[in-house]
């Protein structure tokens, strides 16, 4: 196990979790499509815990072939991560942001894209510390919800923005992390 307190991985993971989600929801409501909400974030929360599900247990899988190197590549996967929603967020013009997510085939784009991180961040987790799947899974189980309600709460009062400011924060809570993991 890493020098890092595993309350503090969860809890920086779930905190990366809740903002995606957030960034999702909010993005969602903002586009209008206020009285079809609730299928999207059930869908998305379902794609949420079975990418982490996926992740988690590819994640046990490698421990083995990794060996003494897991902790490293747990952390530079962290770190790659990080990167990748770091770029997105600064790059993104809010402008592009505005797509006809009514389609079914968009949407689900868009929570892929977005779960795609999930996934990783959930692969990186049991390389990084030991712990049960239901332990594991946990922080997924109870950030997304949270982010998808606020996201929804926030997603009329605010702009288009937000979805890049949730995304630049996940970026820098990973990247803290990863960080501190390599060199720590």
């Amino acid at each position: 196990m890493m020098p890092m307190d595993i309350k503090a991985l969860f809890i920086l993971t779930g905190f990366c979790c809740g903002a995606l989600a957030m960034s999702f929801s909010s993005l969602y409501f903002k586009t209008g499509f206020r009285s079809n909400v609730l299928k999207p974030i059930v869908i998305y929360f379902l794609l949420n815990l079975l990418l982490a599900m996926a992740g988690l247990m590819l994640g046990k899988a490698l421990i083995t072939p990794l060996d003494i190197f897991a902790p490293k590549a747990g952390a530079a996967l962290l770190m790659v991560i990080a990167f990748k929603i770091m770029i997105r967020a600064l790059k993104t013009k809010t402008i592009q942001r505005i797509f006809d997510i009514s389609k079914t085939s968009t949407l689900f784009g868009l929570m892929l894209v977005l779960n795609i991180d999930i996934l990783l961040i959930g692969t990186a987790l049991p390389l990084l510390a030991s712990f049960s799947t239901i332990c594991g899974i946990t922080p997924f189980a109870i950030a997304a919800p949270a982010g998808l309600v606020l996201g929804v709460a926030t997603g009329k009062n605010t702009g288009f923005i937000l979805s890049n400011i949730l995304d630049f924060a996940a970026a820098l809570a990973v990247m803290i992390i990863s960080l501190t993991l390599f060199f720590g």
